[in-house]
């Protein structure tokens, strides 16, 4: 094994192998390389595995495989070298094509829609032509291409205005088909500029089919092409000294989302990337991409400063949120700005759109009626039949696998279940939280990307590195469940005993939970990434509006007594509705009570464990804070009525 010698001649481990070459097996050895690949992804250790598998072929099996693919995925991710990925992307296509298994092709076909995201069109045209040669992904768009001429689509070839316009006829045919914004939109665009541009010399008796052709298109332009597509039609237009269309000039150059009175022509470029995001929901790391290289245009003060005012000229609230949580959530990690910088742009962001409503100027609601309960109990049934959750046997055998795999390597170690399953509140949405406890682990990380390299083969697996707790997500191939697997996380199951300590004195209030639980998650307020509340927010929600009721007893160390609940569930549940609308600025804290209070944010609740507060979600006095509230009272009235 020439490769592997090599590999080994520079590495650490050469001494190693030459002593124990014997006792070891080559599976052995490739199982260091992945694991290293893993650790230090980079192009080198991606070349080597994959010359070693292209030569041991007979060694490939499917964790192999799923190891090279993740390798070459986060490379993407954080990399610019396209190129060489797209090279090594069909070498890795024909090798896994061979084992033909359907996690493999799926992680495959991941990685090739994340390449025609992020390429250009030369690069594009190149895997698309990959595809057509080797790669068929059932019901993907580029199978729709057997009939297309890619020839044609490339703007060095000669041909036609006539065939370049045909062809891109029939891309933009897919493309309206497709969802989202990619490198074949980015072609389509390219071969109508260039015909427009260089090979109509006289729009003359082309008018007619230019302008047909525009208007089927132009919906899957972007701002950008649209706005330099419309100045070159009306130029040859008018060199023809014919009539421009003015309707279609107005379509073309019409903003969807952005009001054009705040928009600044010198900062074009964050318009460009606020429509785009809302026109084609980029991905995550097309919009990293983009603030990269707007960052790299405006540099620091400016660059914060008129992405806030790209932001705060989008005409809706839904959309403008929208655009600013996509926009904070990628923004944050890339620290592009200084600090200074970014608390500058979080205040700007606060006052997207330039108003912001006083909490007490929302309409109220009064008189409650909470005789009235046909409708709550319906709707309490409705939910209910929402909370159901996996069996806690269909999780029994993946933590004991966890377990044996852990205890290989450090005998003392456990894996604890504790969050909502442990507590008896999951809900068909809610994750499997894990604890690896054990003394003896020194480097959390890496202890973690070794467990993953031993999970990776029975399903999807990933590291999210956190200074603080990382953890490990995995979902395994045969069932529909995420886990969650942190260590040492004592907060987390202290939390899960606390809130199980509660739950366990009647069945009513784990009802309750999951009840409210379920309508978070319907009406889009579970989410703390996008300004809302967590699942344990709501519980300890929960447990404080049933200690305002006198039901359950302040949080202390001593032992709590049987509870009496007389209420139905939909009458709690309509209660407790009308319990956070009236919390306005009071803090819920389980050891005190409702703490009287000021504060600046909504439905504000202190953590029994450590005493965190939870106050960095939603203000009040701005936009999302309006909108909770105004949805509680549309719900309190739902059921009034």
């Amino acid at each position: 094994m020439e490769i592997l010698e090599s590999y080994l001649c520079k590495s650490s481990t050469k001494n190693f192998y030459e002593e124990h070459k014997q006792a070891f097996s080559d599976e052995f050895f490739i199982g260091m390389i992945c694991q290293n690949c893993l650790s230090n992804p980079t192009l080198e250790n991606a070349r080597i595995l994959l010359d070693l598998l292209d030569q041991q072929s007979n060694l490939t099996n499917e964790k192999i495989l799923l190891i090279l693919i993740h390798v070459l995925q986060t490379i993407l991710e954080n990399s610019h070298k396209q190129r060489e990925i797209e090279s090594l992307f069909e070498c890795t296509s024909y090798i896994c094509l061979k084992r033909n298994t359907p996690l493999v092709i799926s992680k495959l076909r991941h990685l090739f829609n994340s390449l025609l995201e992020r390429v250009d069109c030369s690069l594009g045209l190149t895997l698309l032509d990959i595809y057509k040669k080797h790669l068929k992904f059932e019901g993907h768009y580029a199978s729709k291409l057997s009939n297309v001429n890619l020839e044609h689509l490339d703007v060095k070839a000669k041909c036609t205005a006539a065939e370049r316009f045909k062809v891109t006829t029939q891309v933009y045919e897919i493309c309206l088909e497709k969802e989202g914004y990619d490198v074949l939109n980015m072609i389509a665009y390219r071969c109508i500029d260039h015909a427009l541009r260089y090979e109509i010399d006289d729009f003359t008796g082309y008018t007619q089919s230019i302008e047909g052709q525009l208007v089927k298109v132009k919906d899957k332009l972007s701002y950008e092409e649209r706005v330099k597509i419309s100045k070159i039609y009306q130029s040859g237009i008018k060199k023809i000294k014919a009539d421009v269309n003015n309707t279609l000039v107005k379509e073309l150059e019409s903003l969807k989302f952005t009001d054009s009175t705040h928009m600044d022509p010198k900062f074009i470029d964050f318009t460009y990337l606020i429509e785009d995001l809302l026109q084609f929901n980029l991905s995550d790391q097309v919009i990293k991409n983009r603030l990269k290289s707007l960052h790299g245009k405006y540099k620091g003060k400016v660059f914060a400063g008129e992405l806030s005012n790209a932001l705060k000229a989008v005409r809706d609230d839904e959309p403008g949120y929208r655009a600013m949580n996509r926009i904070s959530g990628v923004l944050k990690p890339l620290k592009l700005l200084s600090r200074i910088e970014y608390k500058k742009y979080k205040r700007n962001e606060r006052i997207i759109n330039c108003h912001e409503p006083v909490y007490e100027e929302i309409k109220t609601i009064e008189n409650v009626n909470f005789d009235s309960l046909s409708k709550v109990t319906e709707k309490v049934q409705e939910l209910n039949a929402k909370t159901d959750a996996k069996d806690i046997e269909a999780i029994k055998p993946y933590i004991s696998e966890i377990q044996e795999l852990v205890k290989k390597k450090h005998q003392d170690a456990d894996a604890i279940l504790f969050g909502s399953y442990s507590t008896g509140l999951a809900i068909s949405s809610s994750g499997v939280d894990i604890s690896i406890n054990s003394s003896n682990i020194e480097d959390e990380t890496s202890f973690l990307i070794a467990l993953q390299v031993k999970l990776a083969e029975k399903g999807s697996v990933s590291l999210i590195e956190s200074k603080k707790l990382p953890v490990i997500t995995f979902k395994p191939n045969d069932q529909d469940l995420l886990f969650f697997i942190s260590i040492n996380n004592t907060t987390g199951i202290k939390s899960s005993n606390l809130i199980k300590k509660y739950t366990d004195k009647h069945m009513k209030i784990s009802e309750l939970v999951k009840v409210v639980k379920v309508w978070a998650n319907e009406n889009n307020l579970n989410k703390p990434s996008k300004g809302t509340y967590s699942g344990y927010e709501w519980t300890l929600l929960v447990i404080g509006f049933l200690q305002s009721l006198n039901i359950l007893p302040l949080h202390t160390d001593g032992e709590i007594s049987v509870v009496d609940i007389s209420k139905s569930v939909g009458e709690l549940f309509f209660r407790f509705v009308n319990f956070c609308y009236q919390l306005g600025g009071d803090i819920v804290c389980l050891k005190k009570g409702i703490v009287k209070s000021e504060a600046k944010t909504l439905m504000t609740v202190i953590d029994p464990i450590g005493d965190q507060v939870f106050t960095s979600r939603v203000k009040r006095n701005r936009k999302q804070g309006k909108i909770i509230v105004e949805f509680l009272v549309k719900t309190l009235e739902n059921f009034s009525s």
